[in-house]
């Protein structure tokens, strides 16, 4: 769902939605990951950094300058790796300082300056990590409608 939320596409399911067990249900009716597939600015993501061999981040603009992304990581190790991203890699800077945002639970991750790294963990089962970026001012609506 996080990468389907960067993509700006339709999402297309073969499954009997009654049958669905509760934790797939709150994933397909998430309301911040929705929220930002279905962003007014209609942008589509990509694919902006591959790093250590497997893990791909990917980004989507978000109307009133704010910016999805999603740290995916396709092949399961034995592992959890620990990655550190700086925000200027991910092309922030237009603004000196950003709010960052966990896209699933809606948690706040803290505000980091464009030269700050982001730590974060990937679980080794094939894992994602979403979140997104604004800039710590002004602030926008954004937060209401995504209940954050």
């Amino acid at each position: 769902m996080a990468l389907w939320s960067i993509m700006a596409a339709p999402l297309i399911l073969s499954v009997d939605l009654r049958t669905i067990n509760d934790w797939a249900r709150d994933i397909l009716l998430n309301k911040n990951l929705i929220a930002i597939n279905q962003d007014p600015l209609g942008a589509m993501g990509r694919r902006i950094l591959k790093l250590d061999g497997n893990v791909e981040v990917w980004s989507k603009p978000l109307q009133d300058d704010r910016t999805a992304f999603v740290a995916l990581f396709p092949q399961p190790y034995g592992t959890p790796i620990r990655m550190s991203i700086k925000l200027s890699d991910l092309g922030l800077g237009r603004y000196q300082d950003y709010d960052l945002f966990e896209l699933f639970h809606g948690d706040f991750l803290g505000k980091h300056h464009y030269t700050d790294a982001y730590n974060f963990t990937i679980n080794p089962s094939g894992d994602v990590h979403a979140f997104y970026a604004e800039s710590a001012e002004p602030k926008t609506k954004f937060h209401k409608k995504l209940r954050l």
